[in-house]
């Protein structure tokens, strides 16, 4: 696999198919990015008689799911040429009262300050994504070095187990930065194997270091710590661990993680801020990638498929797939169910429910 994917990267670039991706991605960013900006800094004058959408972070779930809630506030306000104002108070990461959003991130908005609406009465639209970013702030006081190729992995230990996924070994994601450093191994057999580990869990270090010996783990330990505890996994300092996690995670050359977690998810998709198109720098052991709530989102089969068995759908281009219920996805993963490219779906009519290609399906975006 690891040779047939080298040679499909030189054949893009020998043709100048990856140049010209490259063009037309970044296009499409400068795009997003300046409208965004237009909207969200108008004059101070503005800001007070154009019409507004005020973004209420009130989410008691993960910062993952805060974080969708953001996007979707910001995904209306583009939708609807509306200033987006987040009103983060109330944020339960942020309850020890002192912090506010803009303490870890920089403002939504240069110009309409949260402090003009707080009394405002709130609310929020949803429609589907068209794009997730984090801006880090310069003066975190956190100064990260170029380390050179490493994969990151991040591994659920204690957060929400049996709930939105189930217990996995590491062996189980190792086998995938095994088959990575393997792949570079073709071209550089030299390469020291470095993993970025983030984790909820301090023992799944000692799992890591004890177990493999020919890898060199690093990370932030203390973010295991502070998140490994109810007690102190929901303030500023577990945030901002937390953060810091997620940031360096987004950050390395390949991602080894269960999709079911939004943390994983977070820093692969702020991955693809790093590159034009970071598709397949992701491995996920237990889901296929998903946006926040977007889950049950019918897939479009983009090749044709003929099943082996009963157990399986026979599928032609255009075909499309469904959960059976708003829990069918989650539940695979709690029920342990590996990615093995297969995932159980059904048809609009919903008559059966059996195996099918997800590789060879593509997840059905809804435009407004």
């Amino acid at each position: 696999m690891g040779v047939i994917q080298m040679e499909a990267s030189v054949l893009g670039d020998s043709i100048g198919v990856e140049d010209w991706r490259q063009r037309e991605s970044k296009e499409l960013s400068e795009l997003v990015q300046n409208r965004i900006h237009e909207l969200q800094n108008p004059s101070v004058k503005q800001c007070i008689s154009r019409q507004t959408i005020l973004c209420n972070l009130t989410n008691s779930y993960g910062f993952s799911s805060g974080l969708s809630d953001i996007v979707w506030c910001l995904i209306a306000g583009y939708y609807s040429n509306r200033t987006v104002v987040l009103l983060s108070k109330r944020y339960h990461y942020l309850n020890e009262g002192s912090q506010k959003w803009t303490h870890f991130f920089q403002p939504l908005s240069d110009t309409c300050d949260e402090s003009m609406f707080e009394n405002v009465s709130s609310g929020h639209s949803t429609s589907n994504p068209l794009f997730t970013k984090i801006y880090w702030q310069e003066n975190s006081g956190h100064a990260f070095q170029p380390i050179g190729l490493v994969v990151g992995l991040h591994v659920r230990r204690t957060d929400k187990i049996g709930v939105e996924s189930s217990f996995h070994n590491v062996s189980e994601y190792m086998v995938h930065i095994k088959d990575f450093y393997d792949g570079i191994g073709l071209l550089n057999d030299t390469i020291e194997r470095k993993v970025y580990l983030a984790t909820d869990d301090p023992l799944v270090w000692r799992e890591c270091v004890d177990n493999y010996p020919n890898y060199r783990f690093i990370g932030n330990q203390r973010a295991a710590v502070y998140t490994s505890k109810l007690k102190t996994r929901y303030n500023a300092n577990s945030f901002l661990q937390l953060i810091i996690d997620i940031y360096l995670v987004s950050q390395t050359d390949y991602i080894v993680c269960t999709m079911s977690s939004g943390v994983c998810r977070v820093a692969y998709e702020l991955m693809q801020n790093n590159y034009f198109d970071a598709g397949f720098k992701g491995q996920s052991i237990d889901l296929p990638f998903h946006y926040e709530t977007a889950f049950n989102s019918p897939r479009v089969v983009v090749y044709n498929h003929f099943s082996s068995s009963d157990k399986q759908w026979s599928l032609k281009t255009g075909d499309m797939m469904y959960s059976r219920n708003g829990e069918d996805f989650l539940s695979q993963a709690r029920n342990g169910k590996k990615y093995d490219s297969y995932y159980y779906g059904t048809d609009a009519d919903k008559t059966d429910y059996r195996l099918y290609p997800a590789y060879k399906t593509l997840q059905k975006i809804y435009l407004f």
